[in-house]
């Protein structure tokens, strides 16, 4: 949270280009920027319909451990 850089991501769970990122960007972007105190990242839901309001309530709901395997 103290790092200079503050990034914040809208992600969709149900856009395919949100799960592109996830998959091929994410990772990487963690280890080298937000594990080296570079960027501060935050994850918040973009809601584009129903179905994105009931998935991101399950996960945000659900047990912190849970939530990115499920996201």
């Amino acid at each position: 949270p103290d790092a200079p850089i503050k990034l914040i991501e809208y992600a969709s769970l149900t856009c395919p280009a949100c799960a592109a990122f996830a998959q091929n960007g994410a990772d990487q972007l963690k280890e080298d920027y937000v594990a080296t105190g570079k960027v501060s990242y935050e994850l918040r839901n973009q809601i584009h319909g129903p179905h994105d309001l009931i998935l991101a309530q399950m996960v945000r709901c659900g047990a912190p451990e849970t939530y990115h395997p499920l996201s």
